[in-house]
């Protein structure tokens, strides 16, 4: 008995060929700005669905920091003008002092060229098209 698709719009998994579980809520992929009315774009499927794959080989929660943002907010935050937030297609990863350097290691496994961007307290996670990598 496998684990049902979840909601958000993703196939949760079936492009790794099996079903995988809904680790994360609407509420942590959320704009944070706070507006009634948010233009943030919706998590792109495909994204979610290697983040949840990600979150699956971690075996241990994620805490996402940042994920989707409307302009205003990324604007607020000081994120580049062409973030991968406003497409939806990239989260922040709030760090523990014990596993940076294996969790930077493991992505790739599952978004394959991706965008990482490593920080004291969180890794920045996009999925590109091409490989990128640097710190804050």
């Amino acid at each position: 008995m496998g684990w049902k698709p979840g909601a958000i719009g993703s196939s949760w998994g079936t492009s790794w060929g099996f079903s995988m579980p809904q680790y994360f809520q609407g509420w942590e992929l959320a704009c944070h700005c706070g507006r009634q009315i948010c233009s943030a774009a919706p998590m792109r499927a495909a994204f979610l669905d290697k983040l949840n794959a990600l979150r699956h080989e971690w075996g241990k929660p994620l805490i996402l920091t940042s994920a989707r943002r409307c302009t205003w907010w990324n604007k607020q935050v000081g994120g580049s003008p062409k973030s991968q937030h406003l497409l939806g297609n990239a989260v922040d990863i709030r760090l523990d002092e014990d596993g940076s350097t294996k969790l930077v290691e493991l992505i790739p496994k599952f978004f394959g060229p991706c965008g990482i961007g490593v920080a004291k307290n969180f890794i920045h996670v996009d999925d590109r098209g091409y490989e990128a990598r640097w710190t804050y």
